[in-house]
């Protein structure tokens, strides 16, 4: 997992990173791995929803837009810890609601062009 360590409206942010290679992250990212007993998902939900990204930021330091999130900052966040069977539980779950979003977003856009459908029909 990769997490954001500097910057306004930055820091904190997280995302869940599993490609194949060798890759190089620079200074301004904090790279977080899991244990045997959590679930890479599973910590990407904790902090980017259990946590979030707003309270991570928040607990960044420094002033005019070079606040930097430090690695002991972030290793003081205690994350849950339930069995691998529950985090398992909670990520399928996680999962199907991320499905139904998505096909929701979709949908809105489809209707979003239907909206601009009628306003050209009535306004040409």
């Amino acid at each position: 997992m990769l997490i954001n360590s500097t910057g306004v409206g930055t820091a904190g942010r997280v995302t869940l990173f599993d490609l194949e290679g060798d890759y190089v992250a620079d200074n301004h990212i904090t790279i977080f791995r899991t244990n045997s007993q959590m679930l890479p998902k599973f910590a990407l939900l904790a902090l980017a929803i259990g946590i979030g990204f707003k309270e991570l930021e928040k607990m960044a330091t420094g002033a005019s837009g070079q606040i930097e999130l430090s690695l002991e900052t972030i290793k003081n966040n205690k994350l849950p810890g339930p069995p691998l069977d529950v985090q398992n539980k909670i990520v399928d779950e996680c999962e199907a609601i991320e499905v139904q979003i998505a096909e929701a977003e979709k949908k809105l856009e489809g209707l979003k062009g239907k909206t601009s459908e009628i306003l050209e029909r009535y306004l040409k």
